[in-house]
């Protein structure tokens, strides 16, 4: 079947396009787009009005545990959010610590969804941090990268021996900056909030140490680092330092870290209880600043669900993270593209070709002959973030409440609609 997306303006940062453009899709591609009319043939759903941007990639869902209906879930709330393709983390029950493990995922993977669903695998056995997974099988089994998720690497030769290892293997290593011995025991930001609240804080030197300590280890071992995600100001300096000598490094954000600090936060609501925690607003000016320049390459959802059982007890006792897939599109382009602090070019090339490069894959585009992975968001169409209105998993989002536009109401993948809002107008 030949489809046409008609009069959608089109924003491809890889091809360099920014304009209303028709665009055919058929066999699974974009067959054709310009300004051209749709043949008589095609199904053609009008989409005047609306920005037509190549799929999102996202580079760290924790699904947290192996089940097709857990895997169903996440999938289901990042194609609602305009995402073609996730990469799952390593800290599940079990731990994606062994090519078997991969190779039933991706099996998995295939039988619940048709979004692109990337595993990585562990960098050591069991996430424990001591003895070095079989990174070389994880490669083969499918792994894009290695990581052991939120749990850092305390022991800098295992790490200096996975930067090498991988290496090889040409895999990047996700890494979780944070020194442990300095972050024990906290639950949130150390800031004059934390000592208001009696909360015990975690020091942004936790962080930044962590930081410096993997960027030196990049360096000398000739690996390539990737942070899952930054929250301090220091943090950011100590990366475009690097950047600027030639260590392979990145690093992604959160929507969360973007918009919010510590001082945000309502008396004690678990919801803004996240991974690195909320720093201040002078964190999060730097963070937008690095976002915009590039210095911190890919927005990254960090998705996390909580059950309300884990969210609705005391702070300390609370689950860590919070969800976001659904609403990151629009958080973003609400908050930071339409009051002028992000080009809508870049926001979309942080969550296309960013992800891309990182991967070491090729920059998604919707120019023809490419695969038709796409989202099409209105721009004026807005919502209320009610939690109440979530799947009792995703209710653990620190922007409640919040008004939000541009929402994604078609995501396709390879030519196939998995996502349909109203809003966009059918024509026979």
């Amino acid at each position: 079947m030949l489809l046409a997306l008609k009069g959608g303006r089109v924003v491809d940062p890889a091809g360099g396009v920014d304009e209303v453009r028709t665009l055919l899709v058929e066999n699974g591609r974009i067959a054709a787009a310009g300004r051209i009319e749709p043949p008589a043939e095609a199904q053609v759903i009008d989409i005047s009005g609306k920005l037509v941007l190549p799929g999102f990639w996202d580079l760290g869902a924790h699904a947290r545990r192996l089940s097709p209906a857990r895997l169903a879930r996440i999938t289901a709330t990042a194609a609602r959010g305009g995402f073609t393709a996730v990469t799952v983390l390593p800290d599940t029950d079990p731990p994606l610590d062994s090519p078997l493990l991969l190779y039933g995922l991706r099996d998995l993977a295939r039988t619940v969804t048709p979004l692109k669903l990337w595993p990585v695998g562990a960098i050591t056995r069991g996430l424990g941090g001591a003895e070095l997974a079989d990174i070389g099988s994880l490669a083969d089994a499918g792994a894009v990268a290695a990581s052991d998720g939120h749990r850092q690497l305390t022991s800098a030769q295992v790490l200096y021996l996975a930067l090498q290892y991988a290496a090889y293997f040409r895999l990047p290593l996700f890494l979780y900056p944070e020194d442990a011995s300095l972050a024990q025991g906290g639950v949130m930001r150390e800031s004059p909030e934390s000592t208001r609240l009696g909360l015990r804080g975690i020091p942004a030197a936790a962080e930044e140490i962590a930081v410096a300590r993997d960027l030196l280890l990049a360096k000398h071992s000739g690996g390539r680092i990737h942070f899952l995600g930054l929250s301090s100001a220091g943090s950011v300096k100590l990366l475009r330092r690097a950047k600027e000598e030639g260590i392979a490094a990145s690093a992604a954000v959160t929507p969360h870290h973007l918009l919010l600090a510590a001082a945000d936060m309502p008396d004690y609501d678990p919801n803004f209880k996240v991974r690195p925690p909320l720093g201040t607003a002078e964190d999060r000016e730097a963070l937008v600043a690095a976002l915009a320049d590039g210095t911190i390459e890919a927005v990254t959802s960090d998705h996390t669900p909580a059950s309300p059982e884990e969210k609705e007890v005391e702070f300390e006792q609370a689950a860590w993270g919070a969800s976001s897939l659904a609403i990151l599109f629009p958080l973003l382009y609400t908050y930071l593209v339409l009051p002028g602090k992000i080009a809508l070019n870049t926001l979309v090339a942080r969550l296309t070709g960013g992800p891309a490069r990182i991967l070491g894959r090729k920059e998604p585009t919707l120019a023809p002959g490419s695969a038709a992975d796409l989202t099409v968001i209105d721009p004026e169409k807005e919502e209320v973030i009610s939690a109440a209105a979530l799947p009792p998993e995703e209710r653990n989002t620190p922007f409640a409440g919040r008004c939000i536009r541009g929402l994604p109401v078609l995501t396709m993948v390879n030519g196939q609609v998995v996502f349909e809002r109203k809003g966009v107008e059918e024509n026979a």
